[in-house]
């Protein structure tokens, strides 16, 4: 923006919106959009525009803004004197000083200087001094470059001005802090930029998230204690709740007096485009956001629980608390396959041998589907006269609680959302305990548990004695593995109902099933109730005789 009338304060407003923005729909805007966008930008005369980030992994689909390549930004109609940036995050290049320049090379060819002039480091505190000799190169090779200080809220102010101090001698153009729990208030904003400006004298940024709804307050506290940086996203949109709105800001800033152009392509684009994707993919802060900024709990938590369906507002709650325990400051999201990375980092092998409980007996298997709970007499009847031990699926009791030996729960979000049920769950509960928070709400209650270990790779089924590698983290597959570990003589599959046809989850969990059916090690399935997969069927009613 240019200079307030009256004033010698400049403010450069950068919009990131595609960059932050893609945490929501894997980076994928279409050259279409992105013209839109570009246009609509300057027209409102955007200072910088952060197209996307530049990045050497290649793991999974992402659309173009994950890499912001030079070919795809010469499919662009870039408006003249548009400046364009791109973020690296700094976890890519904290490597042994000729690695890093290689990996520098290779993310900044030198056709990148004709199309990209700036460029942003996103570094959490321990990395930042991996990062110094980033800032060197970038600047010897005529780039504008900014360093974001990633989770500040995190810091002590003294720690706060040792890193502005050691950044200084490198000179980048601007020094940012991100909220990045979204949890900071005006009062704290002010005292950040006062321990910033006690080790830096150069300009200063605010990268601000919305999770408790002070987003442009934030940023108006960082410009009214010396911050002439500032970014923005159009309706907000980014990881988790999101950021300062685009929108609201220049409208903001024009309030105050700074000159904007003009308006109206924005507010178009944002009612045509961005309001449709919103209304979709659902970001915005809310009363969960809320409560994470809190707590400061990382916003991609509750992204990934509010996005998946089989959490309800109970568990949600749960979950958010279970994680404030459990101090979830850092989540690294790559996939929406990012469950994965819960059993990569925790070595959970496991202490717990299923074959001391199963052996020689037949295991019982209840899902969640609706067909368990129609014909539960029928069930209850079979447990009763047969003695199955009966394996219920998470927190589900579709039969009498008293016929059930134990419950199974795998993936460590659903286990802490559940908590407090499982907690109140007389039955011991298997699990791969060692991915849980040592004080999680379950082992505070004295919880029997049995610690039957997981990992997930999508490529490997294998069952060990007291663990598994599975192909997913999916529940059911982890209750089969336990069977299969507990050399059971059969599985019977109650309540395992199936997805419609089309529904992609029908596909996926059917492909698990024919993975164990054509495992020599596992014993006979057998559904027993309705089901839409395909696996041997008979009716719990034939087996009543």
């Amino acid at each position: 923006m240019r200079e307030q009338t009256g004033s010698t304060v400049a403010i450069t407003f950068v919009d990131c919106t595609l960059r932050d923005g893609g945490y929501h729909n894997d980076w994928d805007f279409s050259v279409t959009l992105t013209d839109e966008y570009l246009a609509a930008m300057a027209a409102l005369g955007t200072d910088r525009v952060e197209l996307g980030f530049r990045s050497l992994r290649r793991d999974g689909f992402k659309g173009s803004a994950a890499f912001t390549t030079d070919g795809f930004i010469d499919l662009l109609t870039v408006p003249a004197g548009m400046t364009l940036g791109v973020m690296i995050n700094a976890a890519e290049i904290v490597l042994a000083p000729d690695e890093q320049r290689i990996a520098l090379e290779t993310l900044f060819p030198p056709t990148s200087r004709d199309r990209v002039r700036l460029v942003r480091i996103a570094a959490h505190l321990e990395e930042v001094e991996a990062s110094l000799t980033a800032i060197d190169w970038l600047r010897a090779e005529g780039y504008e470059v900014g360093i974001n200080l990633m989770q500040v809220s995190e810091a002590s102010l003294d720690e706060v001005t040792r890193l502005a101090r050691l950044i200084a001698p490198h000179g980048p153009d601007v020094l940012y802090f991100a909220d990045s729990m979204g949890s900071l208030d005006g009062e704290r904003v002010t005292a950040i930029c006062g321990a910033l400006r006690a080790g830096w004298d150069g300009p200063l940024g605010l990268h601000a998230h919305d999770n408790i709804g002070l987003a442009l307050a934030n940023t108006a506290a960082a410009i009214a204690a010396g911050a002439t940086w500032v970014d923005a996203t159009v309706t907000g949109m980014g990881r988790g709740p999101g950021n300062t709105r685009t929108e609201l800001l220049v409208l903001d800033l024009a309030a105050r007096g700074w000159p904007i152009g003009d308006v109206a392509p924005l507010l178009r684009l944002v009612q045509e485009r961005f309001a449709p994707m919103q209304h979709h993919h659902g970001w915005g802060t809310n009363a969960f956001y809320y409560l994470a900024g809190q707590h400061s709990i990382h916003p991609s938590f509750l992204q990934e629980l509010l996005t998946d369906g089989r959490y309800g507002v109970e568990e949600v709650l749960a979950a958010i608390e279970n994680l404030r325990d459990a101090k979830a400051r850092r989540f690294d999201v790559r996939t929406l396959e990012g469950a994965r990375d819960f059993f990569a980092t925790t070595g959970s092998e496991g202490s717990w041998s299923p074959s001391t409980v199963l052996e020689g007996r037949e295991v019982l298997l209840l899902g969640t589907g609706p067909s368990v709970a129609a014909h539960h007499e029928a069930v209850e009847a079979y447990v009763r006269t047969r003695r199955p031990f009966v394996i219920a699926l998470n927190t589900a009791q579709p039969i009498d609680a008293a016929l059930i030996d134990a419950h199974a729960a795998c993936h460590p979000l659903r286990v802490l959302s559940d908590a407090e049920r499982h907690a109140a769950i007389s039955a011991p509960l298997i699990a791969p305990v060692t991915a849980l928070p040592q004080d999680s709400t379950i082992h505070r209650a004295g919880k029997v548990l049995h610690d039957f270990g997981v990992t997930v790779d999508v490529d490997r089924l294998v069952v060990n004695t007291t663990s598994a590698v599975l192909p997913t983290p999916a529940v059911f597959a982890y209750a089969l593995a336990v069977a299969v570990a507990g050399r059971a003589t059969r599985v019977l599959l109650a309540g395992f109902d199936g997805y419609a046809a089309g529904d992609a989850r029908r596909a996926e969990d059917q492909a698990v099933f024919t993975r164990f059916l054509s495992d020599d090690a596992t014993p006979p399935l057998l559904a027993v109730t309705p089901t839409a997969f395909d696996l041997p069927m008979t009716s719990i009613y034939a087996l009543l005789d």
